[in-house]
């Protein structure tokens, strides 16, 4: 990972530890609205003309002109950009409107990559909102709202997803079998994970989403999935990919976007990827045949497995990997089942975009 990046990131878990609160809930309270309004609405004017722009389910932009009639204000046909302007517009202020627009288009695009990276580490551990703070995020942000209703939810208790749901653009709330639903006034709220429907339920949700012509922001219903095989599950080493050859310039950077980071053995030499996730309480580390900062892009490695643990086990900075450490392993059947899933996915991402073959 980039020094920088590190930093930064580092910086972020010091100010939400100052604030009592996880990093994850320091970025919530940080979502821009991009000059949006509490109705989601923004507003561009050329002078003669004015334009009210907002969020769609599929986060584009609905761009409508307004016109004054007896009864309020109305509407014109939807479009998705502003339009050229006219001879009866002001030139400065449609030049100045369209230059916003286009800068708006840019913010938006950056943050729902940011939001669905997001999201994407929510399927994976499972963090859980109240009622309350879930309706403040998703319900109160232009941006966030428009994101969650491509998404499918769910109303958990004890770990145990009670009943999934979705939100619509109307701000209104719906089952699988379209029936209208209301959230509790306490509860547990996450994003559902595809091991936890029946494909009864997956295929009603993918059902409804085409209807209303949404398309994911995240591949949710239909992403790969993974369970732990019975012959691995009283074992602590997953060793799936063991003796797999990979380049690891390019697995290094694969894992490193999906949130990856190399633990380093001594200044130059590292044989250990591990990613840590408070949320979940858990981290992961796979271990590797080794490699030095030197020739990282040059060096082909194998795989030699995987183990899970409790999050906090290691001091990252200072670990050098013992074979004591298995003692501290979880067992592969007690890892939550979208964690060990999403794991699984990631390693197979990496290594299916830098494989070699086997040793």
């Amino acid at each position: 990972m980039a020094s920088k990046k590190k930093k930064f990131m580092a910086a972020e878990e010091k100010r939400a530890a100052q604030l009592g609160i996880t990093r994850e809930e320091l970025l919530d309270g940080n979502v821009p609205d991009l000059g949006f309004d509490g109705n989601g609405e923004r507003r561009f004017t050329y002078g003669a003309r004015e334009f009210i722009v907002t969020i769609t389910p599929n986060m584009d932009f609905a761009v409508f002109e307004t016109k004054a009639g007896p009864d309020g204000e109305t509407r014109g046909k939807k479009t998705k950009n502003l339009p050229k302007p006219g001879k009866k517009d002001d030139p400065e202020l449609a030049a100045a409107a369209l230059e916003e627009f286009k800068q708006l288009k840019k913010d938006l695009k950056a943050e729902v990559k940011k939001q669905s990276k997001r999201m994407e580490l929510v399927l994976m551990t499972a963090r859980k909102w109240s009622v309350d703070a879930w309706k403040e995020l998703f319900e109160g942000n232009p941006v966030m709202h428009p994101l969650a209703v491509g998404l499918v939810w769910g109303i958990y208790e004890e770990g145990k997803l009670v009943q999934s749901f979705r939100c619509r653009e109307d701000g209104s709330f719906c089952k699988e079998d379209e029936g209208e639903f209301e959230l509790p006034e306490a509860g547990k709220i996450t994003l559902v994970h595809p091991l936890e429907l029946t494909k009864e339920q997956m295929k009603a949700w993918e059902d409804q989403l085409w209807e209303d012509d949404v398309e994911p922001p995240i591949d949710q219903l239909d992403r790969q999935t993974y369970t732990v095989h019975k012959r691995e599950a009283e074992k602590k080493k997953l060793v799936r990919f063991q003796k797999k050859m990979l380049h690891d310039g390019l697995f290094g950077r694969e894992l490193e976007k999906m949130g990856w980071e190399c633990c380093m053995q001594d200044e130059n030499y590292y044989d250990i990827y591990y990613r840590e996730d408070k949320d979940a309480g858990l981290c992961v580390e796979l271990h590797t045949s080794g490699n030095t900062v030197f020739e990282c892009d040059l060096v082909e490695i194998t795989l030699r497995g995987a183990r899970f643990y409790k999050s906090g086990t290691f001091d990252w900075e200072n670990h050098a990997y013992d074979e004591a450490d298995e003692a501290k392993a979880i067992v592969l059947q007690d890892i939550p089942e979208r964690y060990f899933s999403e794991v699984i996915l990631q390693m197979t991402e990496a290594a299916s975009n830098s494989y070699l073959g086997d040793e």
